[in-house]
């Protein structure tokens, strides 16, 4: 689990666009590294679905 976490977080940054004046410069989450990782992907199901263990869903 902590490999997983540590991949996340290094396969994560902010982005932005160039601002256009007179407006702020606006800030993007680019998680796209995640989708190019096939372990990262194979990781993320069980463990979102570990955080689940002990609900029976319906």
């Amino acid at each position: 689990m902590n490999d997983l976490r540590t991949a996340l977080v290094a396969g994560f940054q902010w982005r932005s666009d160039p601002p256009v004046w007179p407006a702020r410069r606006q800030y993007y989450a680019d998680y796209t590294a995640w989708w190019r990782d096939a372990e990262i992907l194979a990781g993320i199901g069980p463990a979102l679905a570990g955080l689940f263990r002990d609900v029976e869903p319906t």
